[in-house]
C-alpha cells in the first residue's frame, strides 16, 4: 500500500513539472525573429551598431496571424566584460509595423528611428570614458536586437535571437626603421638630406595620414619617449602620405653634434579608425655629425680622370684666345690644355634643371655592356659633398632638352654621357649661388 502511495505521488509530481514546462515553453515561443547580419570591416564605435551607420542589416519575421507593431532595443556585450545596451523605456517617435507573416527588412541609417544611442546603460567601463572616447576598447562583442510591443513594451523576439558576432582590432603603431636608435648620421655636408623611413601598418586605412615628429635633446641620455611626450613645441612636424621623408635644404638644420629624438604618429583623416597608443610610435634618438674630408691643393688636379673631359657646363676659368694665327692657336691649345687639369666649377642657381655632359676617350661604348661614372662634387670649403652614380649602357645618348653643345656627337670614337637633376631635384643636394 505504502508503495502504490509512492507511485501515485512520482506521478503527480511529474505531471506537474511537465505541465509547468510547456506552459514556460509556451510563453517562449515569441512570435517574432530578428536575425542580424553585419559584415566586416567592424566599426569600432558603438553607436554605429545602434544607429545603422555602419553596416548593419536586420531582417525582422512575423511568425504570427496578426501584424505586430514593434520597437527594438540593443544591446552589445564584450568578452571583456563591457555591457552597453539601450534604455527599455525609450519610445520611437513610430513603430516597426510588420504585417501577420511577413517579413521586413532594416538597414542604415534607417534603423536610428527606432534605437536611441545616446540614452545608454553601460557596466564594465565608466560611462563618461566611453562616451568621450566614442570607441569600444578592442575585444569580441555580440551585438544583440530584440522587438518590443510598441504600445506595452512587451518582449516580441527571443533575448538570445537577433546576434551577430564582431571582433574589434586596432591598427598597430609605426614601426621606425631609419635613421636607426642611438645611431650617429655621419653626413658628408650640411646639405647632405638625412632620410626617415618607416613600415606602415598593414591593418591600417588607405588613406592613413602620419606625422613626423623631431624634437632636439639637450640632454642626450635622456629617454627619447620621455622627451617626446614632454615636448610642448617640436623642432620640425609634417604630416605626410608616405612612410618616408627626405629632409629638405628648407627644413629647421640639424646641427652638428646635436642629439635628436624623433617618431611618428599615425591617424586616420576621417577618424573612422583608431589606433593602438593613439597611433604613436616608439620614439628614437639619432646624433647629427658633419664628417669633414680635407684635400690638399695640388692634389686638384687629380680629380678629372685621363680620358674623360667635362663638357657642360664651361667649367674653364679662362677662355682659349680666338685670333686664327698658328702662334695663337698654338698658345690657346697650350693654355686649354693647361686649364683642364685644374678642377671644374660649378655655380649653381637652382633657376633651371642641372646638368653635367661629359666625353669619355679612354673607353668605347662599342667595347663594354656598360661603364658606370661615379660623379664626385665638393664644396668650395674642400669638404666632401656628394656622390652621384651613372650607368649608361649601350643605349644612345639622349642630350639633355636645351643643350648648348655644338660638337657633333661622334659615338663611334668617343662615349657620351650626362647626369641630370630637376631644377626641383637639385634643390635638394645644391645651395642656390654656392660654387662646387
Amino acid at each position: 500500500m505504502k508503495k502504490y502511495i509512492q507511485i501515485i505521488v512520482m506521478t503527480a509530481l511529474f505531471l506537474l513539472i511537465f505541465s509547468l514546462l510547456k506552459t514556460g515553453l509556451k510563453a517562449q515561443a515569441y512570435p517574432i525573429d530578428i536575425t542580424t547580419s553585419i559584415p566586416p570591416p567592424y566599426s569600432p564605435y558603438y553607436s554605429d551598431y545602434l544607429e545603422g551607420k555602419n553596416n548593419t542589416f536586420l531582417i525582422i519575421h512575423n511568425n504570427d496571424k496578426v501584424s505586430h507593431r514593434l520597437k527594438l532595443g540593443g544591446t552589445i556585450k564584450g568578452d571583456n566584460g563591457i555591457i552597453i545596451s539601450t534604455h527599455f523605456g525609450f519610445t520611437p517617435p513610430f513603430p516597426i509595423v510588420v504585417p501577420a507573416n511577413q517579413v521586413m527588412s532594416l538597414t542604415g541609417s534607417y534603423l536610428k528611428n527606432f534605437i536611441d544611442a545616446k540614452d545608454i546603460d553601460v557596466t564594465g567601463i565608466d560611462k563618461n570614458k566611453l562616451i568621450q572616447l566614442a570607441a569600444l576598447p578592442e575585444g569580441n562583442y555580440e551585438i544583440c536586437y530584440r522587438a518590443y510591443d510598441y504600445d506595452t513594451g512587451e518582449p516580441m523576439s527571443s533575448e538570445s535571437g537577433g546576434c551577430a558576432m564582431v571582433t574589434i582590432l586596432y591598427p598597430d603603431v609605426p614601426v621606425l626603421l631609419q635613421p636607426a636608435n642611438e645611431d650617429t648620421l655621419k653626413s658628408i655636408s650640411v646639405v647632405n638630406p638625412v632620410i626617415f623611413t618607416w613600415i606602415n601598418p598593414p591593418t591600417a586605412p588607405i588613406a592613413t595620414q602620419y606625422t613626423l615628429q623631431i624634437a632636439e635633446m639637450p640632454q642626450p641620455a635622456e629617454n627619447p619617449n620621455a622627451v617626446m611626450y614632454s615636448t610642448s613645441q617640436f623642432y620640425f612636424q609634417k604630416t605626410l602620405m608616405t612612410s618616408s621623408y627626405i629632409a629638405l635644404p628648407n627644413d629647421p638644420p640639424f646641427v652638428d653634434g646635436n642629439t635628436y629624438a624623433w617618431r611618428v604618429v599615425a591617424q586616420d583623416p576621417v577618424n573612422h579608425t583608431p589606433f593602438k597608443n593613439n597611433g604613436v610610435s616608439e620614439a628614437w634618438k639619432f646624433t647629427y655629425s658633419i664628417k669633414k674630408i680635407s684635400i690638399k691643393q695640388d692634389t686638384l688636379k687629380l680629380q678629372v680622370p685621363k680620358g674623360i673631359n667635362i663638357l657642360i657646363p664651361n667649367c674653364l676659368e679662362g677662355s682659349p684666345a680666338t685670333n686664327t694665327s698658328n702662334s695663337s692657336n698654338q698658345n690657346s691649345q697650350n693654355n686649354y690644355k693647361a686649364i683642364t687639369k685644374m678642377m671644374p666649377k660649378i655655380e649653381v642657381n637652382n633657376q633651371k634643371d642641372f646638368y653635367v655632359l661629359w666625353k669619355n676617350t679612354a673607353v668605347k661604348q662599342k667595347d663594354t655592356t656598360y661603364i658606370k661614372y661615379l660623379v664626385h662634387f665638393l664644396n668650395s670649403s674642400n669638404s666632401d659633398f656628394k656622390d652621384f652614380t651613372v650607368i649608361k649602357n649601350q643605349n644612345s645618348l639622349q642630350v639633355p632638352q636645351g643643350s648648348a653643345l655644338n660638337e657633333a656627337l661622334d659615338t663611334m670614337n668617343a662615349d657620351y654621357e650626362y647626369l641630370s637633376l630637376a631644377k626641383d631635384e637639385a634643390s635638394m643636394y645644391l645651395v642656390n649661388g654656392a660654387n662646387y
